[in-house]
């Protein structure tokens, strides 16, 4: 529908007897727990604002820009504000809360089932850490999409089921947790020191694996310009 006064385009979405069944693939909660977005298998994103003191989620707002089932949601801001979304097509959206808009949208070759935003030291914008079903861990800019780098492992490269960035204390950087989809489990340490733009790294030292159900594993593995 077009405002005649200010050319104004404002989507509306129409459906027949029937409306989407939104059977939720991925989940994605407020730090305040105030609202949460759910992605389903239709490719419709969802916001729903919870009622304090309650378990009630009222839907708020329809996103519509996937064409298979989303398959992760992360937060990109502090603030839970923005956030963005990919599905089992390759699509990935970045959306905005605020004013209800898809900022940046786009097509890649992969499958991710997890993304993390994160600022690495020496660089002005964050980044997207994502992992799924392939063996590398991909590195995105956060406002354009645009592939940064890959981290490939040398040693056994299997699909990464789930990684987490954290910053020790007295740390200039950071360190992701990869543990690798396989029967064999393995748990890699990956230490950024700095970290310049060309595409490919690869990981150095890394552990060992072991069965699961060992407590311990880990490695130092280091990216240096």
């Amino acid at each position: 529908m077009q405002n005649a006064q200010n050319s104004l385009t404002v989507p509306i979405i129409l459906w027949g007897n029937k409306c989407p069944t939104h059977c939720v693939s991925s989940i994605l909660i407020s730090r305040r727990q105030d609202f949460l977005v759910t992605g389903s298998h239709d490719g419709q994103i969802c916001l729903w604002q919870l009622k304090n003191g309650s378990f009630k989620a009222t839907p708020t707002m329809l996103f519509v820009g996937h064409s298979r089932a989303v398959t992760c949601l992360a937060w990109l801001t502090p603030a839970d504000n923005s956030f963005v979304s990919s599905s089992e097509a390759g699509e990935m959206c970045l959306w905005d809360l605020e004013d209800s808009s898809c900022k940046e949208a786009t097509v890649v070759p992969y499958v991710h089932t997890h993304i993390q935003a994160y600022q690495l030291v020496g660089r002005r914008t964050g980044q997207l850490f994502c992992n799924g079903y392939y063996p590398d861990i991909l590195v995105y800019d956060v406002f354009s999409l645009q592939l940064l780098f890959r981290l490939i492992s040398k040693i056994n490269p299997d699909w990464i089921t789930s990684t987490i960035i954290m910053k020790p204390p007295g740390t200039p950087g950071g360190c992701t947790l990869s543990p690798p989809l396989s029967p064999r489990t393995s748990l890699t340490v990956l230490v950024f020191r700095r970290c310049s733009g060309r595409v490919d790294r690869r990981w150095r030292d890394e552990s060992m694996d072991h069965p699961a159900g060992l407590q311990e594993s880990r490695s130092g593995s280091h990216l240096r310009e």
